[in-house]
């Protein structure tokens, strides 16, 4: 692995850990391992970013070498507890990482400093975009997957998701703004149409189901409605966000998918955990092939340790 500096159109330098790999079709090819920023930036936290990162490549690859030796100890003994769950979604990754090129996490970070609320607006933001691009069907504002994502989310209070409804819908402007000038940057591409024809359809009397939350008074799971134009207008601000992350990756994928097959991909691409540090994938496809070709983002490993799952979904 390697330190990547690409010269960008604003004259600023983006740094990416880059590795080499052979494809037995096409040969030598490379792919982007971990993202990490630009350089203006990053000297506001660095003394010496090439240095830093340069060091950081070099500790990746001895990691990666031991990992490809690490053997694997499995106590056939050991029994199943109730409530277990040790097989989460990880295809999210790939819509992340595209929300993380619109540094849709900058956007949030920049608002919420205003607003102050404890809880994390631009966790649960993603939690909500990633479901609803996963479920695009369902009408409905739901951290329910918060436990089948590999990345662990707290699930919020009904009074917490309520305050963070009403932030959202209070930016949802500046939000659409903000898409529609990165993505015209970064991808070249006009969104303002994806952008315009999501959660059509919905006016202030449609009733939203809210539900697995947990309100401050009682103790399991609840359902109740909301029908505020704030909360209609919040989902509408999910629903555009989530069909722009699909849009791109259809871009990016150069329209070789339909849609709904790339979701399903994406819902079935997911690890399970073994007696170990490991992780064990269970699914891959030409989908996924292709993101990881095109996008250059993931890799076809069968068993990855949760330190390099972690990296490549960025927490």
């Amino acid at each position: 692995m390697y330190l990547k500096q690409k010269k960008c159109k604003n004259k600023d330098i983006y740094l990416a850990i880059i590795e080499k790999y052979n494809d037995p079709e096409k040969g030598a090819r490379e792919r982007t391992v971990q993202s990490i920023g630009y350089l203006s930036k990053l000297k506001e936290e660095y003394d010496d970013p090439i240095t830093h990162f340069t060091e950081y490549a070099k500790k990746l690859t001895k990691e990666s070498k031991e990992s490809k030796t690490e053997g694997i100890k499995i106590d056939l003994t050991k029994k199943l507890t109730t409530d277990v769950n040790d097989s989460y979604n990880v295809g999210y990754g790939i819509l992340k990482s595209i929300y993380k090129e619109l540094q849709l996490d900058k956007f949030w970070a920049s608002k919420v400093k205003e607003s102050h609320v404890d809880y994390s607006v631009d966790k649960l933001f993603r939690l909500l975009t990633f479901t609803q691009a996963m479920n695009p069907n369902r009408v409905l504002i739901s951290p329910e997957y918060s436990d089948y994502f590999f990345e662990p989310i707290e699930i919020p209070t009904s009074v917490d998701l309520t305050k963070i409804l009403h932030i959202i819908y209070a930016r949802r402007i500046e939000l659409s703004d903000w898409i529609i000038e990165r993505c015209t940057f970064l991808y070249d591409i006009n969104v303002r149409s994806v952008i315009r024809n999501a959660g059509k359809g919905f006016n202030r009397y449609t009733p939203i189901p809210v539900e697995n939350l947990l309100p401050d008074d009682s103790i399991g799971k609840n359902l109740f409605y909301v029908k505020s134009t704030e909360c209609i207008g919040a989902y509408r601000a999910i629903c555009y966000t989530s069909d722009v992350l699909m849009y791109v990756l259809e871009h990016k994928l150069e329209y070789q998918f339909r849609t709904d097959d790339i979701i399903s991909s994406i819902k079935k691409y997911n690890c399970t955990h073994l007696d170990t540090n490991l992780w064990q994938f269970t699914y891959f496809d030409e989908i996924l092939k292709a993101c990881v070709d095109k996008i250059e983002l993931f890799s076809d490993k069968k068993y990855m340790t949760q330190q390099e799952i972690q990296r490549f979904l960025r927490y």
